[in-house]
């Protein structure tokens, strides 16, 4: 089970090596971390939020749609075979490539604003505004991984050093 390798994903799907009994692996895998990530960002009690939340939750289902499909045409043009197995197994390297580069940027978001505080600088930028710059920052991470995903089922078909 590769965690980062989608180059690795994309030569068993290839290959065949990929088994149902493996990709139940990536799924559940996939699967805890989502559900792990949308306990830990559920956690704020602040009643402001619940606009912006919901906003989120519109974009994110929007999003999820697109992305989904965007995998699926690409699938669909070439062989139209196995697509949950392989989108399974593609996002879960890619989700997780993805979800480390959310947790270090917020990480250093986090940071920053602690300094800020630390050093009493004022920026005169309320708390929401910096929710919704998080909520962006999310969400072009998120469009770019539906992209990468994307290009793996392209590269699938196509690269011949899968092979």
């Amino acid at each position: 089970m590769y965690f980062f390798n989608t180059q690795g994903v994309l030569r068993d799907l290839k290959s065949g090596e990929l088994n149902e009994k493996e990709s139940i692996k990536y799924l559940l895998g996939m699967l805890i971390l989502e559900n792990l990530g949308a306990i830990w960002s559920g956690s704020d009690s602040n009643k402001s939020s619940v606009p912006l939340k919901i906003a989120g939750s519109i974009f994110s289902v929007i999003l999820t749609i697109w992305g989904i499909g965007r995998c699926y045409r690409v699938n669909l043009g070439y062989d139209n075979k196995d697509f949950i197995k392989r989108y399974v197994c593609i996002a879960f390297p890619v989700n997780n490539f993805f979800g480390v580069i959310t947790v270090v940027l917020i990480f250093f978001l986090i940071l920053a604003l602690m300094g800020m505080r630390m050093f009493k600088i004022d920026m005169g930028i309320p708390d929401a505004g910096l929710s919704v710059a998080v909520y962006a920052v999310v969400l072009i991470i998120s469009i770019s991984s539906y992209i990468v995903k994307s290009d793996a089922f392209t590269r699938l078909h196509t690269d011949k050093q899968l092979q």
